[in-house]
């Protein structure tokens, strides 16, 4: 659940009740954005990640839209459990992750150095788990 008007991820809540959604909702009188979680998602490194695309709308009508070439990918701090409510595992927004207590030691590990990889990395990484084959770009 996400605040309708907040950025940075802030005030993201991870429920798997829905008594205790709807609850929230009635207590708090707020727009919540809900997204069903994904039950099998891909993981990297046994973490999750996001994927962030640079958009650029500069008109509505005609509808013009320019997209970057690129995209990078941000990864959650603690390897991925999918029983646990801990929200270091399952969100990827720096702006939350940093205030994990060990935060500063896990984001220099090798593999996940800064929590984030380039677009040409995560083809690499697909691409070595399927023995050469380029299913990236495919």
């Amino acid at each position: 659940m996400k605040p309708s008007g907040l950025s940075r991820g802030r005030g993201i809540q991870v429920h798997n009740n829905i008594n205790k959604i709807l609850n929230l909702i009635i207590e708090e009188k707020d727009v919540y954005v809900a997204q069903k979680y994904i039950e099998y998602p891909l993981i990297v490194n046994k973490r999750k990640f996001d994927i962030r695309q640079w958009v650029l709308v500069t008109d509505f009508n005609p509808l013009t839209i320019f997209i970057y070439d690129e995209f990078y990918v941000r990864f959650a701090l603690y390897e991925y459990d999918p029983e646990s409510n801990d929200k270091y595992i399952h969100l990827s927004n720096n702006s939350v992750v940093k205030y994990a207590d060990d935060y500063d030691k896990l984001k220099n590990e090798n593999e996940m150095k800064g929590l984030m990889w380039e677009m040409s990395r995560l083809a690499k990484y697909i691409k070595d788990l399927n023995n050469g084959k380029d299913v990236f770009s495919e």
